[in-house]
């Protein structure tokens, strides 16, 4: 946490400099709803209402593009079903995610822009909301059954590319983003000694304000 915070610090007074200098460079802040999906064989997993907080840069490098980096720190919530019983297992997923995007400007308008480019995501593991009724318990299926302990553990690391849009004026807009993972985020084992795996995809929808 306070590698974000310093570079939270970092990006903050890099922005500042720039608008000094540049005024069409714009630090912004946002908030964002976030529905998470993971695509993992025999097991279904539905999104719950998450969310982001985000410090953005936004600055003009040619009249039709802007480049947008930024820092956002979210909470997924999502649940699956145990096994037997089929009761609701609720889960949460804290991290931090840098973007890196390119924002083409239609037919050089500051109201609308299609927006895409890299994302890097730094994970922590699924949570349990309630670890003391679940912490043992089964999901999955009968021919491939994953212990909640094990399907908790993360990688730590992913690459996602995201696309999407946002619309809106100078100051304020409004956007959604479609982020997906290309790589493996379970680290742990079924009950047969086979690794997890399953690719994380969510989508964002969210407001900034720019200073």
């Amino acid at each position: 946490m306070k590698y974000i915070l310093l570079f939270l610090v970092f990006i903050s007074g890099y922005s500042i400099q720039a608008q000094r200098y540049t005024p069409i460079n714009y630090l912004g802040i946002g908030v964002e709803a976030t529905s998470y999906r993971l695509d993992i064989d025999d097991l279904t997993v539905d999104s719950n209402l998450g969310y982001k907080f985000v410090l953005e840069t936004r600055g003009q490098i040619r009249d039709d593009f802007d480049f947008i980096y930024s820092l956002g720190v979210y909470n997924h919530n999502f649940s699956t079903r145990e096994l037997l019983t089929n009761q609701e297992i609720e889960f949460s997923q804290l991290g931090a995610e840098l973007n890196f995007l390119f924002a083409w400007k239609i037919a050089q308008s500051n109201h609308f822009s299609i927006e895409l480019g890299p994302s890097l995501l730094f994970n922590g593991d699924y949570k349990l909301k309630d670890e003391s009724a679940f912490e043992n318990s089964q999901i999955g299926s009968l021919s491939n059954t994953i212990t909640v302990s094990e399907f908790q553990k993360n990688n730590p690391f992913n690459v996602n590319g995201v696309i999407g849009f946002s619309t809106g004026v100078t100051h304020f807009r409004l956007m959604a983003h479609y982020h997906y993972g290309f790589l493996n985020n379970l680290s742990g084992q079924d009950n047969l000694g086979n690794d997890l795996e399953g690719k994380a995809r969510f989508y964002t929808f969210g407001l900034r304000f720019y200073f």
